[in-house]
């Protein structure tokens, strides 16, 4: 019985692992066409699966706007995530975009990590497209520095 837990397990971790993969192949055209569409979408389903590279690539794309809409509250929640996961760079992407985000922002990114982590990865949205929570949310406040 053990055994069947144990290949389960090390099968689900080589999807999620292949998945990144293959998102990576998509992204930067490595023996396929440039896709960052598919490449989002992979990246997701690994992030979804606990894999710290899928959450770090996922955040990447939100934090470039490659695949989906440029969107801090998504890219520094799945590098905080990845953090969490034990991704060694995410910390140093997660601290270098947090300088560039109002306190709301970051505070919204922070509940939406939570709510994801708590989830087990299953309710990482905030429920709203994102031209909606930003504008609701994060428009009618200026960055926190003098500039």
């Amino acid at each position: 019985m053990s055994n069947k837990i144990s290949y389960g397990l090390q099968e689900r971790q080589f999807e999620y692992h292949a998945q990144n993969r293959l998102g990576v192949s998509y992204k930067n055209g490595q023996g396929v066409i440039i896709n960052y569409t598919e490449a989002v979408r992979l990246f997701n389903l690994s992030a979804r699966q606990g894999n710290e590279y899928g959450m770090y690539n996922f955040a990447r794309m939100y934090k470039d706007g490659k695949g989906v809409e440029e969107d801090k509250v998504y890219a520094y929640m799945w590098f905080n995530l990845a953090d969490e996961a034990g991704h060694s760079s995410a910390k140093d992407e997660r601290e270098e975009l947090s300088e560039k985000m109002t306190t709301k922002e970051l505070r919204i990114a922070q509940e939406l990590s939570q709510k994801c982590l708590d989830s087990d990865y299953k309710k990482c949205e905030s429920g709203l497209p994102n031209f909606l929570h930003r504008k609701l949310n994060l428009s009618s406040e200026e960055h926190d520095d003098d500039d």
